[in-house]
């Protein structure tokens, strides 16, 4: 039998969907569009994939800053400055937690806020 063997960690490359990978670095934000998701790149790209946010949810979770902060976002928190209870984006975009979200943050969190 031929095995496939894979040589990218799973930390340097994150599978998006379709024949996309990525390295999760580059990835500052990404947001739901019904069943779609947008992945919102560091060089201003943006990448549409046919993947439910829940879905890159799932992908995204052992990579320790990747947050859900509402129902319609993922953010990669080394991208974004955290102001009182929102994250601001490099585009100055402002995303704020669902209140759920933000209570579960604040607990996760406590040790750097």
């Amino acid at each position: 039998t031929n095995m496939e063997i894979n040589l990218e960690s799973d930390n340097e490359i994150v599978h998006i969907g379709g024949r996309k990978k990525l390295p999760p670095e580059t990835i500052v934000h990404m947001d739901a569009d019904i069943n779609y998701t947008i992945v919102h790149l560091i060089d201003g790209k943006k990448i549409i994939v046919a993947n439910t946010l829940k879905t890159m949810e799932e992908k995204l979770i052992l990579l320790k800053n990747f947050i859900r902060v509402n129902k319609s976002t993922i953010l990669n928190i080394n991208h974004a400055s955290l102001q009182g209870d929102a994250f601001v984006l490099p585009n100055q975009r402002l995303i704020t937690f669902s209140r759920r979200r933000l209570k579960q943050f604040k607990t996760v969190n406590q040790s750097i806020l």
